[in-house]
């Protein structure tokens, strides 16, 4: 609390401290994303396989898009909320979500949804 200067709210300066940790424990590797176990069924230990491809595609996502992409899709942040964490417009973040799915989508084999 001694660092926190009152140049934003609270808010932003505390989602900026989270998603700072965040990116230093990604980068490390320390996070990891269990594919299920031996006594789930099997729909279920799909779903968890499915879901680990989609987490190690967005991991290989260079941070600019990444970092957009998570707190979208896995924080459920809003546009102008990541717009205010990451300190530029929201078309910037409308932007890099856009390129971050198009990446995504070609890498997990989706093809052009048109």
């Amino acid at each position: 609390m001694a660092r926190f200067r009152g140049e934003a709210s609270f808010a932003t300066w505390l989602g900026r401290i989270a998603l700072h940790k965040a990116m230093r424990v990604a980068r490390r590797g320390k996070r990891e994303v269990e594919a299920g176990c031996e006594d789930e069924p099997e729909s279920q230990a799909s779903e968890a396989t499915e879901a680990l491809v989609v987490r190690q595609a967005v991991a290989r996502l260079p941070e600019r898009l990444r970092v957009p992409v998570v707190l979208r899709f896995y924080e459920g942040l809003e546009g102008h909320e990541i717009a205010e964490l990451l300190g530029c417009r929201e078309s910037t973040v409308w932007t890099r979500l856009y390129r971050g799915l198009q990446r995504l989508r070609e890498e997990l084999g989706g093809g052009d949804p048109q």
